[in-house]
């Protein structure tokens, strides 16, 4: 098998051999339009993983090239292609060139991003480019890039500086620390495996690739001599909780950027208040000095905690947060329970409708969840596939004012297979949030 590598600043790319198929991203209906009312292109990584068990070839993460709202009559001619490098400064040695046949869709291409550990990141950064080249043209037509985004907030704060978080549109990661980096093993590609890990990037590549709200399951489990407090995914011990925090202290200390750190549940161990004391205490122990005080209000803008140094929304899912007032009231999921791409595009609207422009904090659970049966019938599927099934069609859904107007946080699986850090970054710049 033949490889080619590319090296960039954080970047390392693989081509292996197989083929790229085009395939349509389908909206269901919806077509982007308000401020998405033009022609769109971002790149995105390829959820599916696997393993070739005789090379040991890991496969998973491959670029793919987006394009939304290209409404031309003719497409002959029409192509996107990937670069290493700025399409607008430089058109020239693209890495690969595939033909376009329709006004919306992506190409999944040959060339992989391996997972990075963005310790040395300062500031915008992007890993990957792409350009859509219209009939003719020498020069990209569109183009963006896979990009870092560690200062987003910070970057339009005078844009958004006075507006309620509420009313701010925040990209979010569902069960944020259940994440693995796929390396073929049973561990990471067991039949547990597949229906239990929902992320692929650490909590610290999260935050600088643009997330910047943390759905978060707490287990307890006493312990004479380790740990007591770790991360789950439901009944599922994933790592320590110590870990998670550090990350996110690492990252605000760093950036001075607002993050939401919801504690959605608590799914084992919580048998008593006096574990929510002792986890109050751990809290405070890692993050006192960054925690803001509920006291602020629903209403409490980013200069506010941006001025006051205070850079976590630490929201809290069980009335024990009434005794502390650095814990926020719980914050309202939207999430339907749905496992097909279908079930969801009924639901969510219904939880827009419900929850948009309330005076609350709540993010759309823009994930599919498998239902019992689909752990028998169809066991080498899992959280990879079915967030493949719905990222495409979510980058579409988010780009209808409908949408996006009365949103406030939107949480995936396998962020970088969707758009939302950019959409969530326009809608605010834009002031597209309508409440």
């Amino acid at each position: 098998m033949s490889n080619f590598s590319i090296f960039a600043p954080f970047v390392l790319l693989f081509l292996f051999q197989g083929l790229a198929p085009i395939l349509t991203t389908q909206g269901r209906g919806l077509t982007p339009t308000g401020l998405f009312d033009d022609a769109h292109v971002f790149v995105t990584l390829n959820e599916v993983a696997s393993v070739d068990k005789s090379s040991g070839q890991i496969f998973g993460r491959e670029l793919e090239l987006n394009w939304v709202n290209f409404d031309y009559p003719n497409y002959a001619g029409h192509s996107v292609k990937l670069f290493d490098h700025d399409p607008e400064q430089d058109p020239s040695s693209p890495l690969s060139s595939h033909t376009v046949g329709e006004s919306t869709g992506y190409v999944k291409t040959n060339f992989r991003l391996e997972v990075l550990n963005f310790t040395s990141v300062r500031q915008e950064f992007c890993l990957a480019w792409m350009g859509y080249f219209r009939s003719g043209d020498t020069r990209p037509y569109k183009s963006n890039c896979l990009r870092l985004y560690p200062t987003w907030m910070n970057d339009i704060r005078d844009i958004i500086g006075n507006k309620p978080l509420r009313k701010l549109m925040i990209p979010g990661t569902h069960d944020a620390g259940a994440w693995i980096v796929y390396d073929g093993s049973f561990a990471s590609d067991g039949i547990l495996a597949r229906f239990t890990y929902t992320q692929e990037e650490h909590i610290y590549n999260q935050l600088v690739s643009g997330v910047r709200y943390l759905d978060v399951r707490v287990g307890h489990y006493p312990s004479s001599t380790g740990e007591e407090f770790w991360v789950n995914h439901d009944l599922v011990k994933i790592r320590e909780l110590k870990n998670l925090l550090q990350d996110v202290l690492k990252f605000v200390t760093e950036f001075k950027e607002v993050v939401f750190m919801d504690f959605h549940r608590f799914p084992q161990g919580f048998t008593s208040e006096s574990i929510h004391e002792k986890l109050y205490d751990f809290l405070l122990e890692h993050l006192g000095d960054v925690l803001a005080p509920r006291s602020l209000t629903i209403d409490a803008t980013l200069n506010q905690l941006l001025n006051a140094k205070k850079y976590v929304v630490l929201t809290y899912n069980d009335d024990f947060y009434t005794k502390r007032n650095l814990l926020w009231s719980p914050l309202q999921h939207g999430w339907g329970d749905k496992n097909t791409v279908e079930k969801l595009l009924d639901y969510l609207p219904t939880a827009i409708s419900e929850f948009g422009c309330t005076n609350r904090f709540w993010s759309a659970m823009a994930e599919l969840s498998p239902a019992a049966g689909d752990i028998i019938t169809r066991p080498n599927y899992g959280l990879r596939n079915m967030a493949a099934d719905v990222n495409k069609p979510l980058n579409v859904w988010y780009k209808t004012p409908q949408w996006y107007s009365k949103s406030n946080i939107v949480s995936t699986d396998y962020y970088f297979g969707n758009d939302l850090i950019q959409t969530c970054i326009k809608v605010n710049r834009n002031s597209g949030i309508t409440c």
